[in-house]
């Protein structure tokens, strides 16, 4: 009750005269003492090293009395003794005082979205739907009047929400409130019919049509929609949407007619774009692999349609020339399992990232099936472990965030003892407030990522995004405050195109205060203080790896066959070719900068040093087949994960 404020509450208080006796308040959470209604404030001129012993010993304060339930006790701590209103919030949440943390999310920390779940939480819905409106967030608006059951006001929201989705040309959630809130499919086919091209998401609202046709039993028309994608009348650059929506339609829809003409109007579509060397080729082949998985020498038919000519590098201003590396005599080195770990639920894991001794995994769910709730849609997954204990995790989750189809990008900055996660899966953005791992972790799509981002990456305080079809590179800082801006040109036979399940997504990585960026066969390179280089590396980038930080900076760019390894620091930018059979690679530079590669010829490693790329020897005793790599603060270790959650830390004898 005699403790000293010290986080710097900004309310306003009479202060008065230093009587040299602790001012008495009652140990209880009050808005309106954070509000103006404080009374008299006795400041007190505190040492630096006392300051924060007392915060210390306020937070295990707080803590204690969350164990023991009184959460308004705690609130008391972190809102006015710590000014930490987001914790202060978020326990009085957990302590079921919805209203008052509605006030602090709304009045304090302008945050309405969260206020409006903290009513909604608390059973006061008429409450959180007038925030709900101010938002324009019409469907939740319906669903609450739903729950009401007052269905006139529901359908007015969900009428709202139809018009304000189509028009930002989200035309896919138009046509499922339509069919799914409003219960109105025919219309709903008809609005996904005639707008399906306009949409970004036009393989999706194909789907949805022959979805909405095959149950409403209009097989005709689903057979003469069928005939029209396979006369070809659409532009060029909605090849693969119709493509993967025509495979998908060949496997799935109810009709087995309808069925047999999508999967021969696959084919046909599949030829012209071939014929027409729309530069699609691997992935449309990889469509038609699928539509016939018995035909056993399709594949092998396609790989040798699809294997490249080696390319050479030849000698230019801004490129310097190395034979690639010889093998001397055979050497192996042996993988001992070191740790072995398994991420929970089930989720498609997309992307890993490691910070200090912690790695942070994202992935989708296309439903809960336990994790969230049986029945209820899923979202993305953030899970968070240690690496010193695969065992253990942490899991985030956004539920009701759909990502199917969209592409998942995620960026990881540290700095002092904060891990910055930045989130973004194409149009899908994680709203406010940001759930936390723990204390020490923030994650989330901060509000200055556009959805039209398909690059990002973040080292230093600074992160940085590829925006398309602008080709614009843009570096912030941890406030969203632009550092640069740069404008990139890609090749001209550069082709971005849409993939199976996910969209292209631009290869990136940061280290330091420079970031490198594969378009095409251009590697550009640029700083923060907005230098910007370019290197031709003879072959089509699809990812970049670079070494750790505070080492000499090697990048290594990989392509379909081979790739190459740079030396920025050398010169113009020193650069060395990888054997061209190694086929779909895959690679990551260990502590000590050694470049540990798989391929589909098997595992190899190589030492990189003075401008030297030396082959080490064939790597044996990895069994799992890596979706990616990642490297630990150990030389020796070398960390393997798949997308069914799997995560392998190898210690390698060389």
């Amino acid at each position: 009750q005699y403790a000293i404020p010290i986080g710097g509450g900004d309310g306003p208080s009479r202060p008065v005269a230093p009587t040299g006796q602790l001012q008495r308040r009652p140990a209880d959470f009050s808005l309106g003492r954070l509000f103006g209604g404080g009374g008299a404030t006795d400041y007190w001129d505190i040492p630096a090293d006392l300051q924060f012993q007392l915060l210390q010993r306020y937070r295990e304060l707080a803590e204690r009395e969350v164990r023991l339930g009184r959460y308004r006790r705690a609130a008391y701590i972190y809102g006015e003794l710590l000014n930490d209103l987001n914790s202060a919030a978020s326990t009085l949440v957990k302590g079921g005082h919805y209203r008052e943390a509605a006030v602090l999310y709304r009045d304090r920390l302008h945050r309405p979205l969260e206020a409006a779940q903290c009513l909604e939480q608390g059973g006061l819905l008429h409450e959180a739907i007038a925030i709900y409106e101010t938002l324009e967030r019409y469907e939740t608006v319906g669903d609450l009047y739903s729950e009401l059951e007052e269905d006139e006001l529901a359908e007015e929201a969900y009428r709202k929400h139809v018009e304000a989705c189509k028009q930002r040309g989200d035309f896919l959630a138009a046509t499922k409130a339509l069919d799914e809130k409003l219960h109105v499919p025919e219309e709903a086919l008809v609005l996904v019919k005639e707008n399906w091209r306009n949409s970004s998401l036009r393989r999706e609202c194909l789907l949805k049509s022959f979805e909405l046709m095959g149950r409403l039993g209009r097989h005709d028309e689903a057979t003469e929609q069928v005939q029209l994608l396979r006369g070809g009348l659409f532009p060029s650059n909605l090849t693969m949407p119709v493509v993967e929506g025509l495979s998908e339609v060949a496997l799935t829809y109810p009709e087995r007619e309808v069925c047999d003409r999508a999967e021969d109007a696959t084919r046909v579509v599949v030829s012209k774009a071939v014929i027409e060397e729309q530069g699609l080729n691997s992935q449309l082949f990889q469509i038609l692999e699928k539509l016939t998985p018995e035909d056993r020498l399709l594949p092998r038919d396609t790989k040798r349609y699809l294997r490249p000519k080696p390319v050479k590098l030849t000698r230019s201003p801004s490129i310097s020339r190395r034979p690639p590396p010889n093998r001397g005599k055979a050497n192996t080195v042996i993988a001992h399992i070191k740790k072995r770990g398994r991420l929970p639920g089930s989720v498609e894991w997309r992307c890993l990232e490691t910070s200090r001794d912690a790695f942070h995994a994202l992935g989708t769910s296309p439903r809960s099936e336990g994790m969230l709730g049986s029945g209820k849609p899923g979202g993305v997954m953030l899970a968070s472990g240690q690496l010193e204990d695969l065992t253990r995790d942490h899991v985030i989750r956004w539920p009701e965030r759909e990502t199917e189809g969209r592409p998942v990008l995620m960026a990881v900055d540290e700095a002092d003892r904060t891990t910055t996660i930045h989130i973004l899966a194409n149009t899908l953005t994680i709203q406010e407030p940001q759930d936390s791992i723990d204390r020490q972790i923030i994650a989330g799509t901060p509000g200055w990522l556009k959805a039209n981002t398909f690059g990002l990456a973040s080292c230093s305080g600074v992160t940085w995004a590829v925006e398309i079809p602008e080709f614009s590179l843009k570096g912030f800082d941890r406030s969203g405050v632009p550092l640069a801006n740069r404008q990139l040109l890609p090749p001209q036979d550069m082709v971005f195109h849409t993939l199976e399940g996910e969209r292209s997504i631009v290869p990136m990585h940061a280290r330091e205060e420079m970031v490198y960026i594969g378009l095409g066969a251009l590697l550009y390179s640029v700083s923060r203080k907005n230098d910007l280089r370019q290197i031709d590396v003879g072959g089509q980038i699809l990812s970049i790896v670079g070494s750790q930080k505070y080492t000499r900076p090697r990048i290594a760019a990989f392509f379909e066959y081979g790739g190459v390894v740079v030396w920025p620091s050398l010169g113009e930018g020193l650069v060395t070719a990888l054997s061209g059979e190694l086929i779909h690679p895959q690679g990551v530079f260990l502590r000590d900068g050694a470049l540990v590669i798989y391929s589909e010829s098997g595992w190899q490693m190589y030492e990189t040093a003075r401008g030297r790329l030396t082959w080490k020897g064939d790597i044996e005793g990895i069994t799992l087949t890596p979706t990616g790599l990642f490297s630990t603060r150990n030389p020796n270790e070398l960390g393997v994960w798949n997308e069914d959650g799997t995560i392998v830390i190898y210690s390698l004898s060389r």
